[in-house]
């Protein structure tokens, strides 16, 4: 990654991008629980 002279930004971002990055990881796994549960019930 190209050094940035606002490390407060890059720091903010990055924090940024990995909180949603994680939520995003949760939601893809509640959708993946979703589907297998409904096709076990059907």
């Amino acid at each position: 990654m190209p050094q940035c002279p606002h490390q407060g930004q890059q720091r903010g971002r990055s924090a940024m991008g990995w909180f949603f990055g994680f939520k995003l990881h949760l939601l893809i796994i509640s959708l993946l629980t979703i589907r297998a549960s409904s096709r076990r019930s059907r």
